[in-house]
C-alpha cells in the first residue's frame, strides 16, 4: 500500500547468461543427490535503539564436482519511525562440473512507518564449467504497507556465465565488480525515483554495466538477456 508521499520501486534484472565457446546452459528439474549449499545475506533491520543500519556482505566461493544450490540475498525493513535501513550483497561463485546447479538471487525492502525506508541491492554472479542443468531465479521485491513519507526501494542482478575452460574473473576484474556494486548501492540510496529503472537499462547496454564489466574480463558474450522491471 502507498500513502501520501510514499516511493516503492523493484527491478530485476535477471537471467542474464554470458556464453564463452558452446552453450552449456539449460534449466531443468533436479534429480535426487547430494547438494552443496552456498549461502549469502545481508540483512538491515534498523530500531527505535538503532535507527540507522547498514549491513554489507561480499563472497567468493568454489565447487569442485558437487551439485550446487546457492542462496544470495538482501533483507531490509524499517519499522520504527525516522529509521533507516540499506543492505547489499555481491556472491560470486566458481562451479566446476557439478552434476547441476541452482542459484537463486534476491533483494526485498519493505516499510510500514512514517518518515523512513530503506534499500536493498542483491547481486550474484555464477560461473559453471561443465554443467548441462541449471536453474537460475532472480527477483526484487520492494512494498510500503501503512506509511507516510517513505522511500523503499530493491535492485537485483544475477549473471549466470558458462565456461568450458574454467575460466575465473581477474584479481582487477574483482576489485572492479566490487567498486561497481558499491555504486551502484550509492545510487540506490540517493533516491531519485529513475535511479533503479536507469539502472536496469544501463545493465543492459551501458558502457559501464555489469555484463560488459564481465563480458571484457572473460571475452564472453551475451546470449539472453532478460530485464523485468516494475
Amino acid at each position: 500500500m502507498n500513502n501520501t508521499a510514499s516511493r516503492i520501486v523493484a527491478t530485476t534484472t535477471g537471467a542474464l547468461v554470458l556464453v564463452l565457446g558452446s552453450n552449456m546452459m539449460s534449466s531443468l528439474a533436479h534429480t535426487s543427490h547430494r547438494w552443496q549449499g552456498i549461502d549469502l545475506t545481508a540483512s538491515a533491520h534498523p530500531t527505535e535503539v538503532a535507527p540507522d543500519v547498514t549491513d554489507r556482505a561480499y563472497d567468493v566461493e568454489s565447487s569442485w564436482r558437487s551439485s550446487v544450490r546457492a542462496d544470495t540475498s538482501a533483507l531490509t525493513s524499517a519499522t520504527c519511525d525516522n529509521c533507516s535501513g540499506h543492505s547489499a550483497t555481491l556472491q560470486v561463485i566458481y562451479a566446476r562440473w557439478p552434476k547441476e546447479i541452482e542459484v537463486d538471487n534476491a533483494a526485498v525492502a519493505w516499510s510500514s512507518c512514517s518518515t523512513c525506508g530503506g534499500t536493498a541491492l542483491s547481486v550474484q554472479v555464477v560461473v559453471v564449467q561443465g554443467s548441462r542443468k541449471v536453474t537460475a531465479n532472480n527477483r526484487a521485491l520492494a512494498t510500503n504497507a501503512a506509511c507516510e513519507e517513505c522511500d523503499t526501494a530493491a535492485l537485483a542482478y544475477q549473471l549466470v556465465v558458462a565456461t568450458p575452460h574454467g575460466e575465473r574473473l581477474s584479481r582487477e576484474a574483482t576489485k572492479d565488480l566490487r567498486a561497481w556494486v558499491d555504486e551502484q548501492d550509492r545510487l540506490l540510496r540517493d533516491g531519485t525515483a529513475a535511479t533503479p529503472r536507469a539502472l536496469a537499462r544501463e545493465s543492459a547496454s551501458g558502457a559501464d554495466s555489469l555484463e560488459q564489466l564481465v563480458n571484457d574480463d572473460l571475452d564472453s558474450r551475451t546470449k539472453d538477456l532478460n530485464v523485468d522491471q516494475m
